[in-house]
């Protein structure tokens, strides 16, 4: 009996029995990234970004500069239309102190704001007492404008025309620039006001 005992053991060593069922462990389900992923994605985000930060300043230097020629723009327009609603000259000048009661003119560039005011003396100095019809404070940014030919007042005459104190035409343009981009708006001897990018 021992014998077949032995015998027993040994085929149930060797073979499966069929009711038998091998039971191998679960495999559990890994979720999450392993370290080498997490890097390769950290490094093409980091590329990504090192590519989009320039583009994106660029991006940001010129929007600054199309809404300040906008809003020059719109002043120049909103004098012209003046004018020729009352009939009277209507200045646009530079002014550093466009928030104070009665703002006037300044020797400062456009960079510190600007006003539009009824030049009701026909002087163009834009005298204190003297309505003003618009302000506009310094644009956001480092922005430059640089004036050729029309200095730095813009006068309209009663029809609308870009004239001197003696009613000489007075065409010219601003340029605006920040960094490598610029607009320049043109005013034509008519009164005609454009805006164009240079850069």
């Amino acid at each position: 009996m021992d014998e077949g005992c032995d015998e027993l053991a040994a085929m149930r060593s060797t073979q499966a029995w069929p009711w038998t069922v091998a039971i191998r462990p679960a495999r559990r389900r890994v979720s999450g990234l392993s370290l080498t992923e997490l890097l390769v994605t950290v490094g093409i985000v980091g590329v990504l970004a090192a590519t989009a930060l320039p583009a994106f300043g660029r991006f940001a230097g010129q929007s600054r500069v199309t809404v300040a020629a906008n809003e020059f723009v719109f002043s120049l327009q909103t004098a012209r239309s003046e004018a020729i609603k009352r009939i009277a000259p209507v200045v646009l000048c530079p002014s550093s102190d466009v928030a104070a009661d009665d703002p006037v003119c300044s020797a400062a560039g456009y960079e510190s704001g600007w006003i539009v005011y009824v030049d009701a003396n026909n002087n163009g100095a834009g005298d204190a007492g003297e309505p003003v019809l618009l302000r506009t404070e310094a644009p956001e940014g480092n922005i430059v404008f640089a004036a050729v030919g029309i200095g730095s007042r813009v006068r309209f005459n009663g029809s609308g025309a870009s004239v001197q104190n003696n009613g000489a035409p007075l065409p010219g343009s601003v340029t605006l620039t920040s960094g490598d981009t610029q607009s320049r708006v043109t005013v034509q001897a008519n009164g005609r006001v454009t805006s164009a990018k240079v850069l």
